[in-house]
C-alpha cells in the first residue's frame, strides 16, 4: 500500500530585529566654546591736534579677547612739545605742553582670521601739563583732559601668540582747552577734532 509522506513542519516566522532609537543628542547642534585670550601691546602713538604740534609718544594696552570682541585699558604719554609764537617780529618758544591719558577701548572684528579688522569706540581721561618760560613771569599748570574716540583697528597675527597691530582714531575733546601765557593769550587751543594713530606689537595668551 502506498505510504503517506510525513507532514512537513510549519514554516518558522521570519525573525525581526528591533532598531535601537537614535541618541537623543544625535541631531542636536553643538555650539563652539567662546574663545578667551589675554592680550597686551606696546606701541608708538602719533597725535595731531591734542598739543600745539604733531606729537609722538609711547602707548600701552592690556585687555581680553572674547571671540570677535576686544576690550582694553590703554595709556598714552605725549612728551613735552614746545610752543612757538611770534614776538616782536621773531619766533620764540614760550611754553611747552605734555599729555598723559588713561582710557578704555572696545573693538569688534568684522573679519577675524590671520588678520582681524573691525571698528572701535573708546574714551580717555587724563591731564595736560603746561609750562611757560623765557618771560618775565614763568608758571606751570595742568588741565583735565577728556576725549571720545571712534575708529578702526587691524591686527596681523604672525603666530598664535604674536601680532602686529595698527589703529586709526578720530577724537572729540570735551571740553576744548585753551592755554595762555602771561601777556600772550591763546598760545594753544585744542581743535574740535583730533587724530590719533597707533602702531605696535601685541602678545596673546
Amino acid at each position: 500500500t502506498p505510504t503517506r509522506p510525513p507532514a512537513s513542519a510549519p514554516a518558522a516566522a521570519p525573525a525581526t530585529t528591533a532598531e535601537a532609537p537614535p541618541p537623543k543628542d544625535a541631531t542636536a547642534k553643538t555650539s563652539d566654546p567662546i574663545e578667551f585670550h589675554l592680550v597686551a601691546r606696546a606701541d608708538v602713538a602719533g597725535d595731531l591736534g591734542s598739543l600745539a604740534v604733531p606729537a609722538l609718544g609711547p602707548g600701552l594696552g592690556i585687555g581680553v579677547l572674547l571671540d570677535r570682541v576686544r576690550l582694553e585699558v590703554t595709556a598714552i604719554y605725549l612728551p613735552p612739545a614746545d610752543i612757538d609764537v611770534a614776538i616782536g617780529g621773531r619766533t620764540e618758544s614760550v611754553a611747552e605742553l605734555r599729555l598723559l591719558t588713561v582710557g578704555v577701548d572696545s573693538c569688534f572684528a568684522l573679519w577675524n582670521r590671520a588678520v582681524s579688522v573691525g571698528p572701535c569706540l573708546g574714551a580717555e581721561y587724563g591731564s595736560v601739563w603746561g609750562r611757560g618760560y623765557g618771560l618775565t613771569v614763568n608758571y606751570a599748570g595742568a588741565a583735565s583732559w577728556f576725549a571720545a574716540f571712534a575708529g578702526a583697528r587691524a591686527t596681523w597675527w604672525l603666530s598664535p601668540a604674536l601680532g602686529v597691530g595698527v589703529a586709526i582714531h578720530a577724537g572729540l575733546p570735551l571740553p576744548h582747552t585753551r592755554f595762555t601765557v602771561t601777556g600772550i593769550p591763546d598760545v594753544h587751543e585744542t581743535g574740535p577734532v583730533i587724530g590719533r594713530a597707533r602702531l605696535g606689537v601685541e602678545g596673546r595668551l
